[in-house]
């Protein structure tokens, strides 16, 4: 065999070379047997946990017309915990917390939420609660009596108000769909009930997939995730039961890990 036929072998027919003379040495008794043996280190390795920080960046506005708009704006952030034997991360934010008052038949506005997630993708649930809804007392004309001509029932000055059953409110993805993008719309009452057991939120932007089913937020600064929009409005054509109501409510947001993780963990279910 010449040296240019040895150098056109690969390595594996080498090796079974090597193999078939151990074979045929061993069978003829010639000499002892030479193993070859071989070590490995893998020095200098370091194992360390993932990160998993929640953050939502949210805007609020308002528009009252000739009395003038606003909004504010900011980003809340959430904490780290490890809450099961698996080690599984979750981070959970602090709540966004509306107030409306000194509003007015035909005022509207609404809030945006955006997320960024630190860095693992994660799976996310949103909730809602309505936390205030008080008369706040009423002025003169509220407590007309049906013979009066006023036909609204505006109970105690200090107990429960209309200003939340009177708030049409619409909670969505923005996209190219409206239908697959509304996750609930009715009253502010009938939104932040539905939203009070835990609303599954798709990293695609879809309403309606199961769980398990949905879509994790990427994970990094720059991923481009979906943002969630509340918007509300009181029609013209409410009356003076609303007077001096006050209303307060807020949303929070859940994240986890998606990886090893199953997207059914629904964290706000009773």
């Amino acid at each position: 065999m010449t040296d240019k036929q040895i150098h056109s072998l690969s390595r594996r027919q080498l090796l079974g070379g090597v193999g078939a003379i151990g074979v045929a040495s061993a069978g003829a008794g010639l000499g002892t047997t030479a193993y070859f043996s071989d070590e490995e280190s893998f020095d200098d390795n370091t194992l360390s946990a993932g990160e998993l920080d929640l953050l939502v960046d949210y805007e609020l506005s308002y528009d009252q017309g000739s009395a003038g708009s606003g909004g504010t704006s900011g980003t809340i952030n959430g904490d780290v915990q490890v809450v099961d034997e698996n080690g599984d991360d979750v981070a959970e934010g602090d709540a966004v917390s509306l107030t409306l008052d000194d509003v007015k038949p035909g005022d509207s506005g609404g809030a945006e939420f955006c997320f960024r997630i630190i860095d693992n993708p994660a799976y996310l649930w949103l909730n809602g609660e309505l936390t205030v809804n008080d008369e706040n007392g009423y002025t003169e004309p509220e407590p007309q009596t049906d013979s009066a001509g006023d036909v609204n029932d505006p109970g105690a000055p200090d107990g429960a108000g209309e200003l939340a059953d009177s708030i049409e409110a619409t909670l969505y993805y923005e996209g190219d769909d409206p239908a697959n993008g509304v996750i609930v719309e009715g009253t502010l009452t009938e939104v932040l009930a539905a939203a009070s057991s835990g609303v599954l939120l798709d990293g695609d932007g879809i309403y309606g997939v199961e769980a398990g089913e949905q879509a994790p937020f990427d994970g990094g600064e720059d991923a481009d995730n979906p943002c969630i929009y509340l918007d509300w409005e009181i029609p013209v054509g409410v009356g003076n039961e609303i007077q001096t109501d006050l209303v307060e409510f807020e949303f929070s947001f859940y994240a986890e890990q998606s990886r090893h993780n199953d997207g059914t963990n629904n964290p706000y279910s009773s």
